[in-house]
């Protein structure tokens, strides 16, 4: 994994294969390091910009090459777009561009400046920490190739701070990055691997090793367990499946804990529909049906890094959801953990079902606020596509505490509603309480309304993800830093939340 670490002096004098420096755009002569750079460039940096060649818009860059008054041997200039829209999510662009930049050159070691400071006017700290995530997070890579190719060749990228008053914000603000970057990464590897790779037990035993190297409290039920939970949604998922269900369980129990959160997450981990069998086309990205189970995952293990004071409980279901002899079939009735009975119209709705036993579950543990995440609707995607995940709840001050987190770090959210008629899609015709499908209208919503009669009364928030769990060669919110494949949606957010409750 790539290396980003604080340094003490002068971006001039850095002695590596290539230093990086910034651009405004429609800055026609660069000032501060920038300007200090482009003078030992005898005006080079000037002359491309005066060409047009370069404008300095959010995302470019262009490379050049040092003469004898710098010491390194290349000079990369990323742009920052419209100083007046500069923020943090600008930063994390600028991070990835060069790491995007410099791969498949011969350059092993950069530099960088600490982009948005300045006339930027972003703090060290948080423009640090953002460059550590924009970084780390275009440098991972998921493969299981046997030609050599294992991404970008950047192993290890200096923060240059010529300030000593602001070095120790610098090293505080990297240090919170690469955490959070890393637990993303984790979360990366959980819902990328395959479904051969993915059985629920070994999912489970990685994050057991993981919570172990970490400090988290982890707890691991597996089918008797389950049972005497009386997880009868889990179960039933299962049924099809010749490898048994896990429910995992983490905590982070600090000391002196001010609020305690239970954030719950779906992990089928693979998903052909079951009965109701998907189509052939896409089913192989079904590994990624998982993913809101790792984010909960990935969360916890960042939660217990930064030492956070709030009390973070973790609950996540695997199970595969397999057709076979023994399958849950349309038209079963199922018993839930709450005791509410639900007619199975599609056995292709199954997310739900294992989030409904977990829901209940951190309904008992009577928390300050439960956020579950999971890739549950396509209907989420025909809404939003894949700009922002669908935002449900039953809480308006929670929601807009998301609302604000998701601001912070660019991982897009947009409230849906659960209006009291989409009850009516869920009770039509159904011989238990509650049907686990409503029809094709307002998929999304409906769904939200499922999960609402086993959640919290209070306090709740759903966020479907599966318009934003995965990119592939659609137009995906934050391109510069997200490589292909999961994109470990959900960290960041949930993180900042806990932060800054």
């Amino acid at each position: 994994m790539l290396q980003v670490e604080a340094e003490h002096g002068d971006i001039t004098e850095v002695d590596v294969d290539a230093i990086v420096v910034n651009l405004f755009e429609g800055v026609r002569d660069p000032g501060g390091a920038t300007g200090a750079v482009d003078g030992a460039l005898d005006g080079a940096i000037a002359d491309v910009i005066g060409s047009g060649d370069f404008t300095g818009e959010l995302g470019s860059s262009t490379l050049l090459y040092a003469g004898d008054d710098l010491a390194a041997t290349r000079v990369l200039v990323v742009g920052l777009g419209d100083r007046d829209d500069v923020d943090l999510d600008a930063v994390r662009r600028a991070a990835g561009t060069t790491v995007d930049a410099l791969g498949g050159t011969e350059v092993d070691e950069a530099a960088t400046i600490v982009h948005g400071g300045g006339i930027g006017g972003l703090s060290p700290r948080a423009s640090a920490r953002a460059i550590a995530m924009g970084a780390i997070s275009k440098a991972y890579r998921f493969h299981r190739k046997t030609n050599g190719d294992e991404g970008p060749d950047l192993q290890r990228l200096a923060v240059v701070e010529r300030s000593e008053d602001k070095l120790a914000a610098v090293r505080q603000g990297l240090a919170a990055g690469r955490t959070v970057a890393n637990a993303q990464a984790v979360t990366r590897d959980i819902a990328s691997f395959s479904g051969e790779e993915a059985a629920p037990a070994a999912i489970a035993g990685t994050i057991e090793a993981a919570a172990e190297d970490t400090g988290l409290d982890c707890t691991v039920w597996g089918p008797e367990e389950i049972a005497e939970q009386r997880m009868g949604g889990v179960q039933a998922v299962s049924r099809g499946s010749e490898r048994e269900p896990r429910f995992v369980q983490l905590e982070w129990a600090p000391g002196e804990a001010d609020r305690t959160v239970c954030l719950v997450g779906k992990g089928v981990t693979f998903d052909t529909g079951g009965i109701s069998l998907k189509r052939s086309s896409g089913m192989d990205e079904m590994r990624y049906d998982k993913h809101g189970a790792a984010s909960v995952v990935g969360t916890l293990l960042a939660a217990a890094e930064l030492e956070l004071d709030t009390r973070v409980i973790g609950l996540t279901p695997f199970v595969e959801n397999m057709p076979s002899g023994s399958a849950i079939k349309p038209g079963d009735v199922i018993k839930m953990r709450n005791g509410s009975t639900v007619d199975v119209i599609n056995t292709d709705a199954e997310g739900r079902l294992i989030l409904a036993d977990a829901l209940d579950l951190a309904r008992e543990r009577d928390p300050d606020a439960t956020v579950d995440l999971a890739t549950l609707t396509g209907s989420v995607s025909v809404a939003l596509g894949t700009q922002a995940a669908g935002l449900f709840g039953n809480d308006d001050e929670l929601v807009a505490e998301l609302e604000t987190a998701a601001q912070a770090t660019s991982e897009r959210v947009w409230r849906l509603p659960l209006f009291d008629e989409y009850e009516q899609q869920l009770d039509e015709g159904a011989v238990g309480d509650l049907q686990n499908v409503g029809g094709r209208n307002a998929g999304a919503s409906v769904a939200g309304k499922f999960l609402e009669h086993f959640a919290p009364e209070d306090g709740w928030a759903h966020l479907d993800i599966a318009g934003v769990a995965w990119n592939d060669d659609k137009p995906y919110l934050n391109p510069d830093y997200t490589p292909k494949g999961a994109t470990g949606v959900g960290v960041r957010l949930l993180v900042d939340w806990l932060e800054d409750p």
